[in-house]
């Protein structure tokens, strides 16, 4: 009936928005360690957040030079 083919419809609808939202979270873990990695950059203190494969980073850059070496590596 009707209301299955709406549970059906809903159902998939939370699963692809938990896929994107895994997909998103793994993104910003993996620029978050690139971050981390690099040895010019003090990460610790960038937040990096990710949606619908866009990222963003949060947080001081001591140096223009830095800040533009923090969005390379992102």
């Amino acid at each position: 009936p009707a209301e299955d083919a709406a549970a059906r419809a809903e159902a998939e609808k939370k699963a692809a928005q938990a896929a994107r939202d895994s997909v998103d979270k793994d993104l910003a873990g993996r620029v978050k360690s690139a971050l981390v990695a690099e040895r010019g950059l003090n990460a610790h203190n960038i937040d990096v957040v990710a949606k619908a494969g866009a990222v963003t980073l949060y947080g001081p850059a001591e140096t223009r030079r830095r800040r533009d070496l923090a969005e390379k590596v992102a």
